[in-house]
């Protein structure tokens, strides 16, 4: 009598069980609201002159995002550069962060190396990222020379397809296009993981592209 008894070991794993789905529901219900006003999808049709391969890959995607930088280059500068791009837009800080925590939930079996490498642009070549990351094979789906090279991979969470295209400008410049068409799972992790993925996707790639355009034009004129 006047002693504190510990609750029993069914007891508090009813607890956490029902602490942990509760906080599910609340980040889901979170989702759902964020969901309706973050803009996640533009019409590359719209944006480009020509039609890009990518177009006809995934048409149920529930993701779309298109997002580019000019470059003060002519096309064939700018795609000689792009075996490159792994090494290039390889992240750091709050990006490489976001990167490690993405691949720790998706619990990917990873790459099998250590640095990220030269990108091959021939049809079934895996993107070369490092282990840390732990991003799922990543190859290249279809290429036209000069012009657009689609990426393919899935996950646990979503299937996708991502791209490099390139558009001559007057002037000799060029505008670098990524387009990423991605396809969630609706089960409520899923949804969770496209809100993530709607938060982080714009400020990890749009740099990555400016510093593509920072080297290209920097060793043009070097």
């Amino acid at each position: 009598r006047g002693m504190l008894v510990a609750p029993q070991l069914g007891e508090q794993i009813g607890l956490g069980w029902l602490a942990g789905r509760t906080l599910l529901g609340v980040l889901l219900l979170a989702a759902l609201g964020v969901e309706k006003r973050v803009p996640v999808s533009r019409d590359p049709g719209k944006e480009i002159a020509g039609a890009m391969l990518i177009d006809e890959r995934l048409p149920e995607a529930n993701f779309v995002v298109v997002l580019s930088v000019e470059i003060d280059l002519e096309p064939e500068q700018v795609w000689a550069l792009l075996p490159e791009l792994p090494t290039l837009m390889m992240p750091t800080g709050v990006a490489d962060w976001a990167l490690r925590a993405g691949a720790w939930i998706r619990r990917d079996a990873g790459s099998e190396t250590d640095q990220a490498g030269p990108l091959d642009l021939h049809i079934g070549a895996k993107l070369p990222v490092p282990e840390r990351y732990g991003i799922t094979p990543t190859t290249i789906a279809a290429t036209e020379d000069g012009r657009e090279v689609v990426l393919e991979g899935a996950h646990k969470f979503a299937r996708f397809f991502t791209n490099l295209y390139l558009e001559p400008l007057p002037g000799g410049r060029t505008r670098l296009f990524n387009v990423t068409r991605a396809d969630f799972k609706s089960t409520p992790v899923g949804r969770l993981y496209r809100l993530g993925v709607q938060a982080f996707h714009g400020p990890l790639v749009k740099p990555a592209l400016l510093k593509v355009k920072r080297v290209a034009e920097a060793r043009a004129g070097g």
